[in-house]
C-alpha cells in the first residue's frame, strides 16, 4: 500500500510539472494572445483548425508539432496510470470494490482517445494548409469523446471519495455513541 501512494505522489509531482511548468512553457511561446490548442477545447470545426494553424504560423506549428508529437505523447500515459492507481487505491477501501472493479481501467480509455487525437493533429499539421474535413471531424470527436470521459473518471472518482469519507464519519460516529 506504501509503495503504491508514492507511485501515486510521484505521477502527481509529475503531472503538476506538466501542468506548472511545460504547458505554460509551450504556451508562452506562441505569439498570439489567449491561444487555445486543440487538445484544451471540447470540440472544433475545420475553419477553427484552419484560423489556429493560420495564427501560430510557421515557427509555431512547428512548436505545436513537437509539442503534440513529444511532450503529449508522455503526458497520456502519465495521467492514466495515475488515474489507474488512485481508483485501485480507492476501490480497496471502498466498501462497494467488487462493482467497480472494472471502471478503474477507464482512465486507458481517456488515453486512448488522447493518442488517436494527437495523431489526428499531427496528420493535419503535416497536412496543413490542405486538412480534409473529415480529419477535422474525426479530431475533434476524439477530442470529445477524451473529455466526457474525463469527466466521468472525475466523477467516478468522486463518488468513490465520497462514499468513503461517509463510511468513516460513520464508523466515528458508531464509536462515539458507545
Amino acid at each position: 500500500m506504501r509503495s503504491k501512494i508514492f507511485q501515486i505522489l510521484l505521477l502527481f509531482l509529475i503531472l503538476l510539472s506538466f501542468n506548472l511548468v511545460l504547458f505554460p512553457s509551450f504556451n508562452n511561446v506562441f505569439e498570439v494572445e489567449n491561444l487555445r490548442i486543440l487538445d484544451i477545447r471540447f470540440s472544433y470545426t475545420h475553419d477553427e483548425i484552419i484560423l489556429l494553424f493560420n495564427q501560430l504560423g510557421e515557427v509555431g506549428r512547428q512548436i505545436y508539432t513537437f509539442q503534440t508529437a513529444v511532450v503529449d505523447m508522455i503526458y497520456p500515459l502519465v495521467y492514466s496510470i495515475f488515474l489507474y492507481l488512485l481508483f485501485d487505491l480507492a476501490l480497496g477501501i471502498s466498501v462497494q470494490r467488487k462493482i467497480k472493479k472494472n471502471i478503474k481501467f477507464l482512465p486507458f480509455g481517456i488515453a486512448f482517445f488522447d493518442y488517436l487525437e494527437n495523431f489526428n493533429t499531427l496528420q493535419m499539421l503535416s497536412d496543413f494548409p490542405e486538412i480534409l474535413n473529415f480529419s477535422a471531424s474525426a479530431g475533434s470527436l476524439c477530442t470529445s469523446i477524451k473529455w466526457i470521459l474525463a469527466v466521468i473518471v472525475l466523477l467516478l472518482l468522486l463518488g468513490i471519495v465520497i462514499e468513503i469519507v461517509l463510511r468513516i464519519k460513520r464508523k466515528r460516529l458508531i464509536i462515539i455513541d458507545v
